[in-house]
């Protein structure tokens, strides 16, 4: 059961990371990457154990790592540049997810946390196919202009930061 909890906050970046008009395959790669990142750094976690400080930390990190995304979206809007260009790169994509996942690193260096390799997998597949229909249902709003979607994925991803602070 916590397994499959941890990836609620992959589900949601995808579903504010919507309203970009991201494209099917972008989507698609999107699922992957986060599916991929879920597992594994789950994985790394129970395997390498005790090198990473508290979760109150890594939430922190997370939500800093956010409202930088959460910047970048709505500054690229701003300047007439699309913001789709930099959030839909498998670079890009790959880096959010590993940001996202230090609190799946945490969780998998815990003690009490014990799961199996094909829980884990059967998690990570879960976390991408829902974070690509998150994104697609996400995408629906996205009908608004190019800098009006903008600054709405922006704000939607900077309340999901400020949330997790508080």
């Amino acid at each position: 059961m916590t397994v499959s909890m941890l990836g609620l906050d992959n589900i949601a970046i995808a579903f504010a990371l919507g309203p970009l008009g991201l494209g099917w395959r972008r989507i698609g790669l999107l699922g992957v990457i986060f599916g991929v990142a879920e597992a594994g750094m789950s994985l790394l976690g129970a395997t390498t154990g005790g090198f990473v400080g508290p979760s109150a930390a890594t939430a922190t990190a997370q939500a800093a790592a956010l409202l930088a995304i959460a910047s970048v979206v709505i500054g690229l809007a701003w300047i007439k540049s699309r913001p789709t260009d930099i959030v839909a790169n498998p670079w890009a994509l790959l880096g959010m997810s590993l940001l996202l996942g230090i609190d799946n690193l945490v969780a998998g260096r815990s003690e009490g946390l014990v799961v199996s390799l094909a829980s884990l997998i059967a998690a990570g597949a879960l976390t991408g196919a829902l974070a690509s229909a998150a994104c697609a249902v996400g995408s629906t709003m996205s009908p608004l202009p190019v800098r009006a979607s903008a600054t709405l994925s922006a704000l939607m991803l900077a309340g999901l930061a400020i949330s997790r602070v508080t």
